[in-house]
């Protein structure tokens, strides 16, 4: 079968007219480019992510401001800077190193399970809490989506022929500007401001925001095209039937203990995810997560998807 790459970036960030550009790489140790990685302004709501290569841009302000660089997995960076009315372009660029996680040396509890129990337990019990922290807010959106064609083999299944013409690239590219409102408890209405769409689906399409919802503090995550009884948030009242959980380590982070937890399916072919979630001691709020879906969870047209979340004050 042939194989396709689907990429989906989504950001909601605010937007401010201003006198200068602000530019740069965000890489690892190694000099590689992270993508995808949140670079804002401390304190606002003006930022951006990283594309592909690791680069990023948007405009900020005359002033003092305070940079920050963030990567799931990555000690935050920040760096200040000053634009003048003159300042036209600035670049900043950032190594970021990796986050270190140091188990705790007590790691076995009286009850003989993992200290992450106890810490999910708590997590969990906020969750609704924090579902409905946020009462409303108005955001602009940009989301784009990428299918791209690795290779093509010559048979399907042995038999059938692939059509002809048809090669390695990009099959289809979407990219849109929205303005997206919200309003507990579940309330949403978005503006197109543009949208452009190149190229034939062979599969699914978000070119709206409100297309999809990737908030892990339901129950439920819900994924329209490819899965459609959705997935069990790490997170959700039930998790723990579910899940195995395992505290890998724990790490100053700005000021807060987070902790890195591992989370594992129970049984191979329920509808959850594998992969890491990081929660801030004390709030027992969500920092980030990077966890996956395969085959195995029942999706179609694509072997596996990755969602990597970061979230800031």
């Amino acid at each position: 079968m042939k194989k396709c790459l689907l990429l989906l970036y989504f950001g909601l960030w605010a937007t401010v007219a201003s006198a200068a550009v602000l530019k740069g790489k965000v890489a690892d140790e190694k000099g590689e480019g992270l993508a995808f990685a949140t670079v804002y302004l401390k304190g606002s709501t003006v930022g951006s992510t990283t594309n592909e290569q690791g680069n990023y841009q948007f405009n900020v302000e005359p002033g003092e401001h305070t940079v920050v660089f963030q990567f799931v997995g990555y000690k935050t960076q920040s760096k200040e800077i000053k634009v003048t009315e003159d300042t036209q372009e600035l670049v900043v660029n950032m190594i970021l190193e990796s986050e270190v996680y140091d188990l705790n040396e007590v790691r076995v509890s009286l009850s003989g399970k993992d200290p992450a129990y106890g810490i999910m337990q708590q997590a969990i019990a906020k969750r609704n809490y924090h579902l409905k922290e946020v009462e409303a807010y108005t955001a602009q959106v940009y989301v784009k989506g990428l299918q791209r064609l690795i290779n093509v083999p010559k048979r399907v299944l042995g038999i059938m022929k692939v059509p002809a013409g048809l090669k390695p690239g990009i099959l289809y590219l979407s990219e849109s500007v929205s303005e997206l409102s919200f309003m507990q408890p579940n309330k949403y209405r978005e503006r197109m401001i543009s949208s452009k769409v190149s190229g034939n689906s062979r599969t699914f399409s978000f070119n709206q925001a409100s297309d999809f919802s990737l908030n892990f503090y339901q129950n439920l995550i819900k994924a329209n095209g490819i899965n459609e009884r959705g997935f069990i948030s790490p997170l959700a009242a039930n998790a723990m039937l579910f899940y195995r959980y395992e505290l890998v380590g724990s790490s100053q982070n700005n000021g807060n203990l987070v902790h890195r937890i591992k989370v594992t399916p129970i049984r191979k072919h329920d509808p959850v995810f594998t992969g890491y979630i990081y929660i801030v001691e004390g709030s027992w709020r969500l920092h980030s997560l990077n966890l996956y879906v395969t085959k195995n969870q029942q999706i179609e047209f694509v072997d596996t998807i990755r969602v990597t979340q970061q979230f800031t004050p």
